[in-house]
């Protein structure tokens, strides 16, 4: 694949196999590239489990804390194959699939972290990685790479601020340039600010969104606001067409939870965090915490701030 221009990519890539059997999918293959929405992660665990071999690299693009769930999976299903988990801070691609069968790339990032759990094998895994996809480097563990998701501080703040114009034009609007205005942006910087303190509480050092769009897209701009509307693939984003959408279900039950509840755990104040929370269950209902990832998910229940840090 090459990209035309600065962003927009090109090209054929071949592939050998395309299946529906996990096992078929799975056999052979040094690198296992899980490419779900968070809440997939644990059905996805489940049904390799059994068909793991020693050596395959599993890594979850994007994670959201996800590579936690999986080792707990495993080790719950008996796995005792030599496998490596690995997440990424972001999806390697922005993009869209406006109908079945298609993908639409507006852009590729330019460069965004990942970590092994535990993190000593993340030099092991760039190293096989980086032939292919050159953009990744190595995080400092996991839970960086679950606080530095900039979905958590983008979109639960700009779907639910923006609820109304969603419901009555179904969406029909651009979700960045129209939906990121100054107040809405100053949500995700609060976001952003709690993410960084409950990450000061674990000593990981977590980016601003400034500093990931920048890093990602070359973004441009002194502000978050200003930044935003220099990014190419964010003024291609149409806004969801309903509520009921992954910026919401997904980004708060599988991420803002986790957090929050490591900020609790922290002693570190979430008030952003937690009203984006309570926003989302006034307005998807109780569904919203079904199959939530928590700390019981991610097995780190019952830890304290000194353990989790000694396991990651």
């Amino acid at each position: 694949m090459e990209l035309k221009g600065s962003e927009v990519p090109n090209g054929f890539g071949k592939i050998s196999i395309v299946t529906t059997n996990i096992k078929e999918a799975i056999f052979g293959a040094k690198v296992i590239m899980v490419v779900t929405h968070s809440r997939a992660h644990k059905n996805v665990a489940e049904a390799i489990s059994e068909h793991l071999s020693d050596g395959q690299i599993i890594i979850l693009n994007p994670g959201n804390f996800g590579s936690l769930e999986f080792d707990r999976i495993l080790k719950e299903k008996g796995v005792t194959k030599d496998v490596i988990i690995a997440e990424t801070e972001s999806l390697v691609y922005a993009c869209r699939a406006p109908h079945p069968g298609i993908a639409e790339i507006h852009s590729v990032k330019r460069e965004l972290n990942l970590s092994t759990f535990p993190s000593t094998k993340n030099e092991e895994v760039l190293a096989i990685l980086n032939k292919a996809f050159p953009q990744f480097r190595a995080g400092q563990n996991v839970m960086q790479i679950g606080l530095s998701n900039i979905n958590s501080s983008f979109h639960p703040a700009f779907a639910m601020f923006n609820a109304a114009r969603i419901e009555y034009t179904e969406g029909n609007f651009s979700f960045y340039k129209e939906g990121a205005t100054p107040s809405v942006v100053k949500i995700a910087e609060y976001v952003d600010k709690e993410k960084i303190e409950i990450g000061n509480a674990f000593d990981i050092k977590v980016p601003t969104s400034l500093e990931l769009i920048r890093k990602f897209y070359n973004a441009k701009g002194k502000t978050l606001y200003e930044a935003i509307k220099t990014v190419r693939a964010y003024m291609r984003s149409k806004a969801p067409s309903s509520l009921n959408t992954r910026y919401i279900w997904e980004d708060v039950s599988m991420s803002l939870i986790p957090i929050s509840q490591l900020g609790q755990l922290a002693k570190v104040d979430a008030f952003t965090i937690d009203t984006l929370i309570n926003m989302g269950i006034l307005l998807l209902g109780g569904d919203m915490r079904k199959n939530q990832r928590d700390l019981i998910s991610l097995n780190l229940g019952g830890k304290s701030v000194k353990q989790i840090k000694q396991l990651l």
